[in-house]
Parts: structure tokens; sequence; C-alpha cells
């Protein structure tokens, strides 16, 4: 179409491709050919010819194409990552990849070969065309760049900033902010500037929201810049462009089509045109250099040109493109011609055809590409496409060819192929043969750390839990930042005064950032989460990184993506041990929470449970008649100090006394009385029941000897102080030291003494180890002894107690303490004094007997119980990996807890515990047997994990081997067997998976036999160890443990639990097991504890609290007009009940990027983008306002976001902003809380992906209390459905048209459910499943179009590799493009089951993609959900 009368008209108009519908972002007329260069924001460079826009070629960019310049032979693109060059056709130039990935804006330097360009987080860079790499940076104040233009008549560049400024950049003073002003208070939405004029739109701020400016504002720049008019254009000029040829004249568009020609003095009326764009929004425009074209770019991929003649030039001197014509095939077939007519080629030598190849045969491919070093490439140059790097080691008057043999080895180095599953056992094996060899310790497999390796097509909630734990206990996820914290979260939990003081807490909505109030929910889901299931601390980490002394203490993990683009501050203060920052953690969290009680008024939980009180003295030694100063203080955690470190055994000379063989029997006490010796266990016999020439029995006689040889070379024959006399020393602190006194004597010198006056219910200790040597203080006693049969073996005792008393006597600043093997020993009070049933009868006596001990009658005597450690694991397999890789390796920490029988009987009767898995595998007879952690392996980064098709029905459970026994009998001894094993058969060795396996060899030659009654004794603890560990059950049976009589160790790595043996905690495994806290708690708590029931949890909320809960104001605040509201809050004759149905469903967002490693040469995805709640909607399921929302939530971010993820979401930037956002926002914490209430009073949840919604909203809902229309419509071994497509089938309606909203999907759910149970009482159920499944195998999983009362297959979207843009979204396909409203805040109405609708607006220059297609499988939406 033209116009006629001399007016503008359309002239063409073209999709850039027939199929795919990407947004046009920059259009740019080439300066010297008749052709137009668009970028779009599906990563494509494309260039048309003008004036028929035939497309001419078409290239990717590595990401959404921001601005587009012509060279005249060459166009420059620029993304946010990327800067590249093509010529005319689409040939490759130039590419510069930008590792910060912030670019937004580009100007050509005038006169230069360099380009500028701006950076959307502050800052300019300058890059160099011809030498292809940056040659120098400008600082902008801190301001971030939206848009750079110019050069002015003075030759400075015009800057357009995020906050509305404009500032001119002198290219003479480098590019310094000289003069700047305030142009649109809110933020650029046009700039461009010709000679002395800058023109820009933008956005103003009008009731509290932000609207676009109906007039173009017109600067003056020629001295210091000063505004010259405003011109009206009552559309609202988004897009904005110089007339080249007329000086003063601006062509102002509209996204919704209008332009118009205008004087940029505003004194002339202009005529107004109107571009059909069918529903699209205008995104980009462009004037040719002769000024006779406009081109025109929308949202649906459209281009439009508009001009005022038929036959318009885009240059002043023409220079015709011409569109190559397609080529013909020499011999041209049609489907009835026979194919021996077809051309056959046969290569020149005798290597044949790819075709000729069978499928698993190997073909050689010559050498593998060339690796250049990362260090060389800094110093490359580029000539064309050719890039040529100075040869580092070249000197003059050296040798002819001396530098190209030094340079040989770097110019030779290829990429090394990726090692296979064969080569990585073999590699495995051999490290666990030359650790044998050498008399290392291999580290079992219930220690290992277990990695959720993420796969592609595999979704987080198949990856089967209960595998690695099979006790009734819940384990922590460990795939989150700062996941460190979870051994230190699980000893808290089981600490009982701890857990029933935050059970009792009512946590307070207005503390968004309370640590005590997240750990009180977060004990809520361990309490009553399914056995072998997994929780997160998410919520608990994300107020631990708000807080700034965690920050400053380097408690926090620097992750990608965190607070910065790489979070490198964070990163720099972090403590580099982990075990140090485990042990600062554990004191900082403790006294956070005591702080937070304090400044509450509430009584504290860390100070009642573990403040230890300290009275200090400090002396005056150079002016005694100084009165003493005496002062109190209280900590949380008591450092353990060691002898310096040439005392050390065997490495420097001892000054202590005494023999090996009784190496604590006293400690000095300076109350005048010895500590009580540590107590000898009995000998324990070994032995087998087997025949003595068995395997079985070899293998144990061997496994015995070994650590008995062990246990006896580690003692380095010199004596060592015991853990008693080191505690002592700690408690008793005494230093000599210049420090002020007084005011009055100022410094002096001085002695400082600290003592315990008030003892802790929970003593922490803190290991202190500085580096591996201090595990020699940590090493086991070793005695000679000879067995029943007369026969010599090595007894081995650890050298940390299992329990301790502390005697404390404040008055005389004295302290002393005991050691013993079990409390009974160090108990002075009659049994059953201290139980909850004693009698004051039973106090006096216990009175009469501390009195009789020699307590003095102002002290304290306490015995404590060892109940939990925290160790640092260090396994020698990942370490050497680690160095063959290149990568940093710190380990992980777990924890050996002591577990109250009455914690085993609370986790059976919680809520999630009465109910078996719905969606779990039975293992197999091998799962089953690894999952039992004390006895085998564990399965490190996925492999071995068990496969869904393998399992048998009833699973089977073998015998438990010897060699598993005792690992578990005799520390050390399982892993000597281990590794004398691996030493033995290769074969068998490299059978074990990633996480360490169970070895079986040949038994070496030389080994001690053992007599019939040691083997008696394990061939008995082997069956009652099986039985307490496998009980011959489903491995889903909840749980698989009998109410144990006495305590139970178990073992906590993250998710993997297993039980132990007593003796475990104090085991080191050749210094690959270290330990970094431990906790003592007094007898008195323990037994009671193991007696008394742990307390239930409290309400959250009551139903008053609720429903206040519900009507309280945004964030925005009261008198902030919002759009119509989207949800009526519950009355009070709807407050929750037992069985009430509420439709739910949430929208998230991602606040960081996948952090990636390589492992053994495979990239693997080591932590995903950590997600948010960020929107959060629950519709009534019963009732007259069924269907009506009730809850619909907006989540106010603590971070900034890293990606709206708005094809799934429905969220744009703003939603979440208070000061920008039309909806109603509030804080996670107080739509937590009204979530917790619903499940506490036992509603009922329907929606679709439900499982993977709780876990990103980080809440624990009993099954019984979900309803998942994922799985109540699908069949076995079959694939799960999406929500499109189940209702466009089941209910004829289309859903998710432009973009996902969690009130329709919650609706359409709601509805689903409604169907379901029609079905079913209708007995048509099967048959509507079947048939539906018949339909989509064979019609694909497209929604279904209904016509005539029958369904038809929707049309198939085009793959978006058809189009050079990369793979498609992980949704699935995008499909055409979607027509989007021209007003300036346009309503959007759909209906629900109700009636009730809701409305949602959005402003024109909000740029959003609608996408609609299929969802990947189990219809999951967004991250693998559906």
């Amino acid at each position: 179409m033209w116009a006629q009368s001399g007016g503008w008209g359309e002239l063409a108009s073209a999709p850039l491709h027939p199929r795919l519908a990407d947004q046009v972002n920059a259009l740019a007329f080439d300066a010297l050919e008749e052709g137009l260069w668009a970028g779009t924001d599906g990563a494509v460079v494309a260039e048309l010819v003008c004036p028929a826009l035939e497309r001419y070629c078409s290239v990717p960019a590595s990401g959404p194409v921001v601005e587009l310049w012509s060279l005249g032979e060459a166009a420059v693109s620029l993304s946010a990552y990327e800067l590249a060059v093509h010529a005319s056709g689409g040939a490759p130039r130039l590419a510069w990849a930008d590792e910060v990935g912030d670019l937004a804006a580009m100007e050509l330097e005038p006169r230069s070969t360099r380009v500028v360009l701006g950076r959307a987080g502050g800052g300019l860079t300058l890059f160099d065309l011809k030498l292809g790499k940056p040659v120098g940076t400008a600082d902008t104040g801190g301001r971030g760049v939206v848009a750079l233009c110019g050069p002015t008549g003075r030759g400075a560049l015009v800057m357009g900033s995020s906050d509305g400024y404009i500032s001119l950049l002198d290219p003479r003073s480098g590019y310094k902010a000289e003069q700047s002003l305030l142009a649109h208070s809110g933020g650029f939405a046009a700039l461009d500037a010709r000679g002395e004029l800058v023109a820009a739109a933008g956005y103003v701020n009008r009731m509290g929201r932000l609207a676009l400016d109906t007039y173009a504002k017109v600067f003056d720049v020629r001295m210091a810049p000063r505004m010259l008019s405003s011109v009206p254009f009552a559309a609202g000029p988004s897009l904005l462009r110089f007339h080249p040829r007329i000086s003063g004249t601006l062509l102002l568009a509209s996204a919704s089509g209008v332009f118009t020609l205008a004087d940029a003095q505003g004194m002339t009326a202009a005529a107004m045109y109107q571009v059909e764009t069918e529903g699209d929004l205008l995104t980009a425009a462009a004037i040719s250099s002769s000024g006779e074209c406009l081109a025109f770019g929308g949202s649906g991929g459209y281009v439009h040109l508009w001009a005022h003649s038929h036959d318009p030039a885009v240059n002043q001197i023409r220079q015709v493109l011409t569109v190559p014509e397609p080529c013909t095939p020499l011999v041209s077939l049609s489907e009835a011609d026979p194919l021996s007519l077809a051309p056959t080629y046969f290569p020149m030598d005798s290597t044949g055809l790819l075709s000729d190849v069978e499928p698993f045969e190997s073909v050689a491919v010559g050498l593998p590409p060339r690796v250049v070093d990362a260090a060389l490439l800094k110093s490359m140059r580029q000539s064309d496409f050719v890039g040529y790097i100075q040869n580092p080691h070249f000197q003059r008057g050296a040798p002819y060819s001396a530098a190209t043999r030094a340079a040989a080895a770097q110019r030779n180095q290829r990429v090394q192929p990726r090692p296979g599953l064969r080569e990585l056992e073999e590699a495995r094996a051999e490290r666990v043969r030359r650790r044998a060899a050498a008399g290392g310790v291999m580290l079992p497999g219930r220690y290992k750390r277990v990695r959720i390796k993420q796969q592609q097509g595999v979704r987080f909630e198949e990856f089967d839990f209960s595998y690695y734990n099979r006790t009734p206990f819940t384990g922590l996820e460990n795939d989150l930042a700062n996941c460190y914290t979870n051994a230190l979260l699980q000893v808290l939990f089981f600490c009982p005064p701890m857990r029933d003081a935050l059970m009792r807490h009512v946590p307070e909505p207005s503390a968004e950032f309370s640590l005590t109030c997240e750990m009180s929910l977060l004990f809520r889901m361990l309490a009553t989460a399914a056995s072998g299931t997994v929780c997160q601390a998410a919520n608990l980490l994300r107020a631990l990184r708000q807080n700034k002394e965690a920050a400053g203490l380097g408690l926090l993990e620097g992750v990608k993506g965190e607070r910065a683009a790489t979070d490198i501050e964070v990163e720099a203060k972090k403590e580099r041990l982990l075990s140090k920052r485990v042990q600062s953690l554990s004191r900082f969290l403790l006294e956070a929470l005591n702080k937070e009680c304090v400044a509450g008024g509430r009584p504290s939980v860390a100070d009642a449970v573990f403040g230890l009180v300290q009275r200090q003295r400090m002396q005056c030694l150079s002016r005694p008649n100084r009165p003493d100063q005496i002062k109190e203080a209280r900590i949380f955690q008591v450092d353990l100090q060691y002898p310096p470190a040439k005392e050390r055994p065997g490495g420097g000379t001892s000054g202590r006394g005494g023999t090996a063989s009784n190496p604590a029997s006293t400690a000095s006490s300076p109350l005048g009385r010895p500590a009580a010796p540590p107590a000898t266990p009995p000998a324990l016999s070994l032995g087998s029941a087997s025949a003595p020439g068995s395997p079985d029995a070899v293998a144990v006689k061997a496994a015995a000897a070994a650590a008995a040889v062990a246990a006896a070379a580690g003692t380095g024959g010199a004596s060592r102080p015991s853990f008693a006399e080191l505690l002592q020393g700690s408690l008793r602190v005494q230093s000599e030291m210049r420090a002020w006194f007084d005011e009055e004597v100022k410094y002096q010198y001085v002695r400082q003494t600290r003592v315990p006056r008030q003892l802790p219910t929970v003593l922490v200790i803190n290991c202190g180890l500085q580096d591996r040597e201090d595990l020699c203080w940590w090493q086991p006693y070793a005695t000679a002894a000879e067995d029943s049969e007369g026969n010599p073996v090595v007894r081995r005792r650890p050298w940390l107690p299992a329990a301790i008393a502390v005697t404390a006597d404040p008055d005389s600043w004295a302290v002393a303490v005991e050691q013993a093997g079990s409390a009974d020993e160090l108990l002075l009070m009659p049994a059953g004094a201290g139980s909850p049933g004693a009698t004051a009868g039973d106090a006096a006596a216990a009175a009469q007997a501390a009195a009789a001990a020699g307590v003095p009658a102002g002290g304290s005597r306490i015995v404590y119980e060892l109940t939990a450690v925290i160790a640092h694991i260090r396994d020698e397999d990942e370490v050497e990996e680690a160095a063959e890789s290149g990568q940093e390796y710190e380990g992980h920490l777990v924890a050996h807890v002591k577990v109250p029988p009455t914690y085993f009987d609370a986790q059976q009767q919680s809520p999630a515990g009465s109910t078996p898995h719905a969606l779990s595998r039975t293992p197999s007879e091998t799962d089953a047997r690894a999952a039992a952690g004390a006895l085998g392996s564990s399965t490190v980064a996925g492999g071995g994990a068990p496969s869904a098709g393998s399992a048998p029905s009833t699973p089977r459970f073998t015998a438990v081997s010897p060699h598993e026994i005792a690992s578990l009998l005799l520390p050390g001894a399982g892993a000597a067997a281990a590794a004398a094993a691996a030493a033995g058969s290769p074969s068998t060795a490299g059978s074990m998976g990633e996480g360490g396996g169970q070895q079986h060899a040949q038994q070496p030659a030389q080994q001690q036999e053992l007599s019939s009654s040691e083997a008696e004794v394990i061939r008995q603890a082997s069956d009652s160890l099986a039985a307490a560990l496998i009980g011959g059950q489903s491995a889903h049976s909840t749980p698989p443990y009998s109410r144990p009589q006495r305590y139970n160790w178990m073992v906590f790595n993250d998710f993997h639990i297993t039980p132990s043996m007593p003796e475990e905690p104090a085991e080191l495994y050749g210094g690959q097991k270290a330990p970094c806290l431990l906790f003592y708690t007094q007898v008195e708590v323990v037994r009671r504890a193991a007696e008394v029931a742990p307390a239930q949890p409290v309400p959250v909320l009551t139903p008053e609290g609720f429903l206040a809960l519900c009507r309280m104001p945004p964030l925005q605040g009261p008198k902030v007009r919002l759009h119509k509201p989207t949800f009526a809050p519950l009355l009070a004759s709807e407050l929750p009940q037992p069985g009430s149905l509420f439709a739910l469903d949430a929208e998230f967002v991602a606040y960081s990027p996948p952090e990636k490693a390589l492992l053994r040469g495979v990239e693997v995805e080591v932590r995903p983008s950590r997600l948010g709640l960020a929107r959060v909607s629950v519709l009534r399921g019963q009732g007259a306002g069924k269907g009506t929302a009730c809850i619909d939530d907006y989540i106010k971010g603590a971070e900034p976001v890293y990606d709206y993820l708005t094809k799934f979401s429905g969220l744009v930037p703003g939603d979440l902003d208070p000061s920008r956002s039309p909806h109603y926002l509030t804080t996670l914490k107080r739509a937590y809380l009204k979530l917790r209430h619903l499940v506490d009073c036992g509603a009922v949840f329907v929606g679709h992906g439900l499982k993977k919604d709780f876990r990103m909203i980080n809440i624990v809902v009993p099954p019984s209390q979900i309803v998942d229309t994922v799985d109540l419509f699908h069949a076995k071994r079959s694939r799960k459905l999406s929500l499109r497509f189940l209702a466009s089938y089941l209910l004829r309606a289309s859903i998710q048209e432009h973009t996902h909203d969690s009130i329709e999907d919650a609706a359409t759910a709601l509805r689903l459910y409604d169907v379901y149970q029609q079905l079913v009482r209708e007995g048509t159920f099967e048959a509507k499943l079947q048939g539906m499944y018949d339909w989509g195998k064979r019609f694909g999983w497209e929604p279904v179009i209904w016509k005539g009362g029958q369904p038809h297959p929707a049309p198939q979207a085009p793959p978006a590799a058809a189009y050079a843009a990369g793979p498609p979204p992980p949704g699935g396909h995008s499909s055409g493009h979607m027509q989007q409203q021209q007003q300036q805040g346009y309503s959007q109405q759909g209906r629900g089951p109700g009636g009730e609708g809701y409305h949602q607006q959005q402003q024109p220059q909000q740029r959003m993609m609608h996408h609609q297609g299929q969802h990947g499988p189990g219809g999951q939406r967004g991250m693998g959900r559906r």
C-alpha cells in the first residue's frame, strides 16, 4: 500500500521468518547497499532486501540483540554477552564475548575504529574493531547505561542512565561525565541526538505508577544542557529518531503503531499515520540515510517499510542487493522414479561411507582438536578471521628453532577424551590399591558425600531419597548454597531441650529474617515429615544470608548470582577451612538466638541450654596491692586447648611420664583429688562361626589383625594427655600478659584467670584442630592382651570418652574434669536419684554423697554424656580426583547423634510419617543391600542409583558379610579389611561405585587366625545388627525399626542417614574424618529424654490471628490504589477445618543462575538455579464461593531477581517492587504462615504438580492432605500429562494462552478434580484415561481443539532450531505471536467455575513475550514442574 498526495504510505510488510515470531528489537538501514538489518529477541541477526523486504541472510547471535549499527560493508550487533560483526551476506568477521553479560548500549566513536559500549550495571568499555579487543574503560559514577547516541556538534557522546539523567561524555577527557540533567524521573523509553539537539522520551510517575510521558523533550547542548521545547504526542512516544536530511525534524512513534514527523521546536502541527500491526506492539524504528524510507519492527516479528514514493532509495547512491537463486539438483527425481537413478558417490580412498559403519562400530576420526592455554589467548591478535599468538619462548640471539622446540609441548596439547565409566573405575581401583599397599585406611560408604546429579529429562521429585534413608528421620538437601549447616541443624534438632523450646515458639509475622522463627519452622518440618523423605533449610539459609554479621564472619559462601554477578566480596570473606567455618557458625548461631530472645523480651533458649557463665579475675602482678578485678561473662562454646606442637607424640620430646598402656590414668586436679581414670572396656573376643578355613572367617581375621597392628602403631610410643586433662585446662584458663588494668595504673603486667561459675545443660566443645597433625592427640589407646584361647590380640579404646564429669568451684578458682566409659561410673548419686520420679530422700542422699566425695559447698559437679559429634570428612578418593581435575576440594560435614528412643516413637506418630510414600520405587536386592549405609556403600553423583524398572515386587535381603560387621564392631577393622580386599582383587575393587563400595577379595596369606569364640561374638552381633537395619520388611515400610531399648547412634550425612555403633564417633579413618564440635549433655536431661516424649509443636497462628493476617494491608500501604482485588479473604464462617478443600498454585522466580563445575572432565550442575516463591494463590474448593480466590499473595524478594521466568510464571519486572507493583504485595514470612496454618488445620489441597510447589515453598504437607491432578490422571509406566492438555481434553477449555496465571491454573485443577470424581462415580474413569492416552500417543500431546463435538489435533508448532535460535524453551516450543492490546492499561478477564472474574492490567511499555506450547514430561512447568 502507498499513500497518494505526496504523503507517507506503507510500501511493504513481511515477517523475518515465515513460521517463528520473535520480537524485533533493533533496526538499521545499510549505509552502502539497499538493505535493512534487523535484530530479534530470539537471538537472530537478519538482512532484508529493500524495498521488497526479501530475506537476504540470517545468522544466529549469542542472545537477544539490543542494538544494531551499519558500517557500510558490515553490520555491528550487540547483545548482553557478545559484540559481533557480520559482513553483507552474514559472513562473521568478529565476535567478542563479554564475561559480565550486562552490555546494554553501543555508539561509534567519531573518526575512529572504536566502539563505546555501555553497561547496565554501570561503566563504559572502549572496544577497538580493528584490534578486536577492549582497549579501555570509563567510569559512570555507578549509573547504569541504557542508551548512547551522538556525537554532538562538539564531538561529545550523549549517555542516558537508568535513573533518567542525560550526560555529556567528552572523548578528550576519557568519557568523563561533565554535565548532567534530569530528563525523565521514571527512566528513558528512547533517546537520540543530532547536531546540538538531544531528544528524549520516557516515563513519569503518576499517582504512584509509572506511565509514558505524552511529550518528547528536546534539549540544547551547545553550552550547558537545557530544555529547548516539549513536542506533544498524545499516543505516547516510545520510539524517536532525528531525520538525517531535514534538521530539526523528529520521527515520533508509539507502541500502538501511531507515528508522525514533527518539528523539534514544537511550533507546527504534523500529520499522523497508523501502522497496521494487527495487535503487535512497535518495538523498533529506523530512518534511511536518504530520508525516503521508514522502517518499523513489531513484537510479532514483522517489519513494516514506509515511504513517500513507490520507488524509494535507501541511500543517495543505490547499490542494489540481489537475492541468490537456490541451487537446482543435478538430477531431479520425483517420488515415482526409482532410487537407482540417484547419483552414487564413492570416496577417493578406501575408507568407505559413513552409512556403511555399523551402529556400535568404532571409527578412527583423527586427532582431537588442539587446546590453547588461556593465558596465551590474552595476547592473541587477529587478522580477518585468522588469529595468531607470538611465541612466548622466542629470545633474540637464541639458536635457531630453540623457541619452536620450547613451545612444542604447548602447541601439541589436545583435548583429552572424556573418560568412560570403565576408565573411571580402573583409575579409582588403582588409587585404592596404592593406598592399601601404603597401609592406608578406606573410608566407609556411609561417610561418602552423596550428590544429586542433575540430568536432563529427570525431574528432582523422581530422585528416591528413601534409597539413602531407611530410618524414620528426615534428611536435609545438600544442593543449596551454605548447606554445610545441615550437620549442625540436625544436632540442634536432636537436642531435647532445644527442640522442645523451639517447638513451643510462636513465629512472629513481622520478623521477616528471624533465625529463631525460621529454625522453629524447620524443626516442625523435620518432626512431621514422612520417613525417608527430605527437607531443605531454604528459608533459614535465606535469613542467614541477610545477616551482615554472618557475612562479616566469613560464614557465607559466595555463589554466582547471589548478590551480584560473581559475588566476589562474599567469596573473598569466606572462611576457607570448612571445619573452622562450622565452629564459627555454631558460636554465631547460638549468640544470635540469644540476642533475638533478649531483644524480644523472651526467655533465651540458647542461654538456658548452652550458656556457660564464666567468672573472670584480673590480677595486677606489678602492683600486688591493687584489688583484683572480677566480672562475669557468658559463652556458648569451649575451645579445646592442646599442648605445644613440640610435645606431639612422635613429633618431639614429650615432657610427660608414664607408659602407653595407661596413658590417662590420673589427671591432676586443683580440687585436691585425682580424676577418675578412663574406664577400660571389657576385652572383645573376635572370631567367626564359620569353618576356620572358610573365606568369611579368613576375611574377618585379616580385618581384625590389620586393625590391631594399625592401632598399635598409631600411639607413637609416647604418652599423651587424656581428654579430661585437655578439657580441664580449657575450662580453667590462666594467662599472663601486659594489658590495661584501670585508669590509675593504666597498662600493667597482669594475670587473667577464667573458671566456670554456672555449667550449661549442653556443653559445646570446639575441637580446635589447627591442622591434620593435631589428630595425633585423638589416636585411640592400644594395649596388648590375649583372647580366651590365649592368642595375642590388641585392644583399642577410644581417646574420646563417652562420659565426663565437671566439678567447678568458682570461689576457689578451681575446676576438675573426670572421664569414663559410661555415665554410671561417674555418678555420685544413688541409682534413680536423678530420674523424674526421684523422691526428696533420694535428693538428700545425693547431696550427702556429693559432700562425702569432696564437692565444695559453693561448687557443683555435673556428669555429661556424649550425645553428638560433628566431623569433617576429607575423602582421599575425592581429594585425588579434585587434584587431577584442578578443582578446589573442601570436604563435607557429617553428624553423629545419639538419638533417644522416644524420638523414634514421635517420628512414627507424626501426621506425615503415618502415610506411606505414594510416589516411590521399590529398590532391588542390590539397592536394599546398599541402602543399609552402616553395612555397605553409598552412591555418589547418581552413580548406582536404582533404575525404575529393575525392582522386584518383593525385595529380598541378603546376609551381611563379615567384612561389614567387622567395620561396625571393630572400629577400623572393616576399613582395613576393605583395603586388604582392594589390594587383592583389582576387578572387585574397580566395581565400587562413586560412593566407595564394598570390597570382596582374596585373603592375604600372612594373617592371624581367629578363634571360634571370637567368631561366635561377631556372628551374634551380625544377626542382631542385620535385624535392626533391615528387619525383613519392605524398604518403604514406616518405619523399619522397633522401639530401641537404649540410645541409637545415627550418622546424618545430609539426606543419607544410617545407624552406627557407639565407637564410631571417635573413629578417624586415617585422618579422613576429623572431629569439629562435641556436644555433651547432662545425664539427667539424657535420661529424662529417654522416658519423656518430645514436645509437640504449637499452632503458628490462632484463628483470629489467621484472619487478621489475611486482612493485613499490602506492603505498598493501605492508601495506595492497586488493581481490582483478585481475592476475597476468608470469613470467620469459612475458617479451615479438617478436610476443608482448597485449590493451590504457586509461581516462582530465579534468584541465581545454576552453578556448574567440571567433575572428572564432565560439566555437571553442582547447584541448580535457586528459586524463590513469587506468587501463591489459594482458591476455595467448596461452599458458595467455590472457585474464588481467598489468598493471592505476591512475595517481595529480599534480594534482586536474576530471572523472572516470565514465560512460566507470568511475572514481569516491577511486579515484586513495592514502589511499582499494582498487586497485593506481602512478605514471604506472612504468606508462609498462612499456608502453614492451613496445613496444620488439616486442609486438603488440590493442584497440578503440588509436590514441586510445596518443595519450593519449603513446607511439608502430609500426603493425605494432597490431591494432585498429575497423579489422578496418570497411567502406570506412562508419561505424566500437562495441565494444558488435560484442560483441553477433559474440560474443553483453553488455558495459558498468553502466559501462566496461578489463579487460572488452580481453578483448572479444581475443575479437573470435579471431573475425576464424576468419572469415578459413573465408573468410566479407566476408559476415559485409556482413551486420553491413546489419543496422545496417536496425535501428540498438544492441547486438543474441539470441532463439532470431536477432538482434533492442534497445528504443530515449528521447532525453534529451524530459525537458528537455539534449543526450545524448557516449557516446550513457541508457536505464533500473541496479539497484545494497544490501550494504556488493558483488562483481561477470565472466568472460573464460580463465575467470578479477575483482572490483570499491563503497561504497554513493559515488553513481555507470550508463548504457548507443549509442556515437558509430567506436565511440569517452569523448572521442570509444568
